[in-house]
């Protein structure tokens, strides 16, 4: 009976993790194919502003 307890609970959370794996993976897609990333206005200046590049 302990061994049947012990085969539902490893089976009960494989089964909890794959639907969050399934959930996130799935949420992770959907974000990265949203479009153009998002960024402050002048984020592509700012390099330069610091002196790290030539403008």
């Amino acid at each position: 009976m302990r061994i049947a307890g012990l085969i539902m609970k490893i089976a009960g959370g494989m089964v909890l993790w794959t639907v969050i794996a399934i959930v996130f993976f799935r949420w992770y897609s959907q974000e990265e194919g949203a479009g153009p990333r998002r960024v402050a206005p002048h984020a592509d200046r700012e390099p330069i502003r610091m002196g790290l590049t030539e403008p």
